[in-house]
């Protein structure tokens, strides 16, 4: 499976073990892959079924339900969480004060994207006012942040959407017309450059916030605004972190003092 959306798999999991009945048994499953993620790499699905007092054959359907084809495709997707979660926070904490050093990389961060958006953020708020509606496309990892600005947006009189995990199939994205504004979120650049298809025959007025300067973007969106130009999406960084949250809400910021205050 391609890993389009990062941290998709961890983000359905939790979903259903917050939502869902305790003795549900998708929820059964959901919470013992999240108990279990350190060893999940060493067991196999006679243990899963085993442990969870289920059957292969509806480990198999859970796993289908999830978007992955068994559990081996699952237990590869939790190793590559692992990997890439520690090597962040493994950097931080090999400083001695690594409160100090986040919040030198943070601060470093936002006088960056002060540079880089603040020079261009009244042509984005310009265009957003002028929209009919907002659709946002991203990956699992940017939904929290773009809900909230979502909502802000809303209670501003925006329509505004968000696309994830289903945007193949989401029926927001056939009723884009010229009138309206289509932003992808893509700090690294790999969302963006797997969903290039999908974008470059919207009709909509197309943006990209994003860190990575490839060329093929400029072909593909309108706009591309670039928080910095330093990151390749390899691996988490501030800008992963914290970056989309400052972005939005500077954007909002300037947004209300020029429109509705």
């Amino acid at each position: 499976m391609d890993r389009i959306n990062k941290w998709g798999l961890l983000n359905s999991l939790i979903e259903i073990v917050n939502n869902e009945s305790s003795d549900d048994p998708h929820a059964i499953l959901a919470q013992y892959f999240l108990k279990n993620f350190d060893r999940i790499g060493r067991l196999n699905v006679y243990d899963l079924a085993e442990e969870c007092y289920t059957s292969r054959a509806s480990i198999r359907r859970f796993c289908k339900s999830l978007g992955y084809e068994n559990f081996v495709d699952i237990k590869n997707e939790f190793e590559e969480y692992i990997k890439e979660s520690s090597h962040y926070y493994r950097n931080c904490t090999d400083s001695e004060n690594y409160m100090q050093l986040l919040s030198s990389q943070i601060y470093e961060m936002t006088q960056q994207i002060n540079r880089n958006i603040g020079l261009q953020i009244e042509e984005i708020v310009t265009v957003i006012h002028q929209s009919k509606q907002i659709v946002f496309l991203v990956s699992d990892i940017y939904t929290r942040q773009c809900t909230e600005f979502q909502k802000e947006m809303i209670l501003s009189g925006k329509m505004t959407y968000v696309v994830n995990q289903q945007y193949i199939n989401a029926n927001i994205l056939k009723q884009l017309s010229a009138e309206d504004l289509f932003i992808t979120i893509s700090v690294g650049g790999f969302f963006a450059k797997e969903t290039l298809k999908l974008v470059e025959d919207l009709p909509a007025c197309k943006m990209l916030l994003t860190s990575n300067g490839n060329e093929k973007f400029r072909e593909s969106y309108d706009k591309v605004f670039y928080m910095s130009g330093e990151e390749d999406g390899r691996n988490r960084s501030v800008y992963h972190m914290f970056g989309i949250e400052y972005c939005l809400e500077i954007i909002y910021l300037e947004y209300y003092k020029r429109f509705l205050k």
